[in-house]
C-alpha cells in the first residue's frame, strides 16, 4: 500500500521496502517486467517532454517520482501534492547512489542483495519524517492486541501514513489504495475543522469501516456486514472505540 523502489535507468529493480503490509503484492508479483516497464516510460517521457517526470498514475496508485543520476526512485501510494514526501525520495535516492557508487556504476552484474544494507537507512529516514507518539502507539496496538479485530490500520496524523497493519482478508488489501484515499479525505476535513476526537463509519465494496481518530492517531477497523451482524461483534467495536478514548485522553 506504501512502500518505495529504486530502480536503475535500463530498467533493473535494485532495492524495494514496504511502510506498511506487503505492497508489492499488492501491485503484482513480477516487479521486475514492472521496473521494467516504468523505466521504460519515464525515459521516453524525458525524451519526449526534455525534463523529468514527478508525478504518474499506475493503476489505482499514484507513484511520486525522483530521478537521480543513476537510478529512478518511486513512491508508491501517496496522495496529493506534499513536500514532505517529495524531499523524503529526493533524500532516499541521493544516499542510496552515494552508497553503493560502485555497485550501481562499475559492476557488471547486480543483485538486490547488494542493497539490503540500506533498509535501515530507509527506516531511519522514514521514522524522523513521520510523527509517532510512541507511548500512544504502544497502547492503541496493545488495545488492538486484546481484541479480535483481525483487520485494522494504525495512521499517524501528521502526514496521514500508515505505522501499523494488520489485514488478513485479501478482498481488503485490494481496495485499501482507495479506502486510504477516502479516508485522507475526511481526516483532512476534520483537521481542517479542529475535529479532536471522531468516530465515522462507511461501506465501500462489501466491506464496513469504522474509524476512531484521535489526536496522534486514526485507527481504521475493516469488517464484513456479516461480522457486524453479531451483536458481540457490535459490542466489541463499542468496546474499542470506549478503551481507546479513556486510555488515550
Amino acid at each position: 500500500m506504501f512502500g518505495i523502489n529504486i530502480i536503475t535507468k535500463t530498467g533493473i529493480l535494485v532495492f524495494s521496502h514496504s511502510f506498511s503490509g506487503d505492497f508489492l503484492s499488492e501491485i503484482d508479483t513480477d516487479i521486475d517486467i514492472q521496473a521494467g516497464l516504468i523505466s521504460a516510460v519515464l525515459n521516453a517521457l524525458k525524451e519526449t517532454r526534455g525534463e523529468s517526470v514527478t508525478v504518474i498514475r499506475y493503476r489505482e496508485y499514484r507513484l511520486l517520482l525522483y530521478e537521480g543520476v543513476l537510478t529512478y526512485g518511486i513512491l508508491f501510494g501517496f496522495e496529493g501534492h506534499n513536500p514532505e514526501l517529495q524531499d523524503f525520495l529526493r533524500s532516499i535516492v541521493l544516499k542510496f547512489e552515494l552508497m553503493f557508487t560502485y555497485e550501481l556504476y562499475k559492476k557488471t552484474v547486480v543483485n538486490r542483495t547488494d542493497f539490503e544494507s540500506f533498509r535501515d537507512t530507509v527506516k531511519n529516514q522514514y521514522t524522523a519524517m513521520i510523527a509517532i507518539d510512541v507511548s500512544s502507539l504502544d497502547r492503541l496496538i496493545n488495545i488492538m492486541r486484546e481484541s479480535s479485530i483481525e483487520n485494522y490500520i494504525i495512521y499517524e496524523t501528521k502526514l496521514l501514513l500508515p505505522v501499523f497493519t494488520k489485514i488478513v482478508i485479501p478482498k481488503i488489501n485490494s481496495h485499501l489504495p482507495q479506502v486510504t484515499r477516502i479516508y485522507r479525505e475526511i481526516l483532512n476535513l476534520e483537521n481542517k475543522i479542529n475535529q479532536e476526537h471522531t468516530t465515522s463509519i462507511i461501506n465501500f465494496k462489501g466491506i464496513q469501516l469504522n474509524a476512531i481518530k484521535i489526536p496522534t492517531h486514526c485507527v481504521v477497523l475493516f469488517y464484513t456486514p456479516k461480522q457486524m451482524e453479531r451483536n458481540v461483534f457490535k459490542k466489541e467495536i463499542n468496546q474499542i472505540q470506549r478503551k481507546i478514548r479513556e486510555d488515550m485522553d
